[in-house]
């Protein structure tokens, strides 16, 4: 193909491909037109509201381990991600 929309998580597959030169670029828009938008979000980790307040509080100690500088950085290396944290992205 001449292009793929994909995301991050296609680099490993790319990278194994010896004969694949592939490359990053912007998704085309007709000239004058908007910008493009990407048909894909990020990653979103949310608490709940939750009746027991402990298992809400557990949860929240689960994404504040997950959202660490450190721990989004080693996320991000593994998976191809940019991290939340502005620190380490």
């Amino acid at each position: 193909a001449a292009m793929m929309i994909n995301g991050p998580w296609q680099v490993p597959v790319l990278n194994g491909q010896k004969k694949v030169d592939w490359a990053v670029a912007t998704i085309p828009v007709p000239e004058g037109k908007r910008d493009a938008i990407p048909p894909i979000g990020g990653t979103v980790m949310t608490v709940p509201e939750n009746e027991d307040a402990s298992r809400e509080k557990n949860a929240a100690k689960v994404l504040n381990c997950l959202n660490s500088e450190k721990n989004q950085l080693e996320w991000g290396q593994a998976v191809n991600n940019v991290p939340t944290r502005t620190a380490v992205a």
